[in-house]
């Protein structure tokens, strides 16, 4: 162990430095992120820990007794926190390790459908518009209808659109009382939102009122 410390304050020992994540970046629950490091001297496997603490405390392992190659696929877990850390440790010697440059972010990814509100009307063949929010959510989306009070979404009014938080659709001729309208992910269709409640479709009507009968 002498030899060891000796050979760290010379700069030959073994060392870990984390190069990924870095500070900052936002890690979506769920989602697959990498984990890179660089070693010197360290023969044998490492484990990957997390901090949601700032790196005062590295409780949950995002991968034990892995190879030392520099880079390792995780799944973020379910930890959302603003002061984020990764540490990579030598699993021979837990007191060699490397954590990242900086604080970074786990956060939940949402969708919330605001238009149409519940009890809206739109005329078949009129032009609507779908209006939603999102959080942390990347790549486009889709948006499905239902007539079934939201069972199942078989209609799609727009696919793989930019989340840009509003689209201009055509109301397709399907009347319906209990219409839903769904966004979701287009890469990912777990990720959705439907809006507020019921509301209609109703079909086109001509009413002749002259001349008289």
């Amino acid at each position: 162990e002498e030899v060891t410390l000796l050979a760290i304050k010379r700069g030959t020992g073994p060392r870990i430095s984390v190069n990924a994540p870095v500070g900052g970046a936002v890690w979506v629950v769920g989602t697959q992120q990498t984990v890179s490091w660089t070693s010197q001297n360290v023969t044998g496997n490492v484990n990957i820990r997390l901090s949601t603490d700032g790196g005062s405390s590295f409780p949950i392992v995002l991968s034990s007794n892995t190879p030392n190659d520099g880079t390792e696929a995780i799944t973020v877990p379910n930890n959302t926190a603003t002061a984020c850390r990764v540490r990579v440790e030598w699993v021979t010697t837990t007191d060699i390790f490397g954590t990242n440059a900086g604080n970074f972010s786990i956060a939940n990814v949402s969708i919330t459908v605001t238009t149409p509100p519940a009890g809206a009307n739109w005329p078949v063949a009129s032009q609507q518009t779908v209006q939603w929010s999102s959080q942390n959510l990347t790549g486009n989306v889709n948006i499905k209808l239902s007539i079934d009070g939201g069972t199942s979404y078989p209609i799609t009014l727009a696919s793989n659109t930019p989340n840009d938080g509003t689209e201009a659709i055509t109301v397709p001729n399907n009347p319906a009382t209990t219409c839903r309208v769904r966004v979701e992910s287009a890469a990912n269709p777990t990720i959705f939102s439907t809006n507020p409640g019921n509301f209609s479709i109703i079909a086109a009507s001509i009413t002749v009122t002259t001349p008289p009968a």
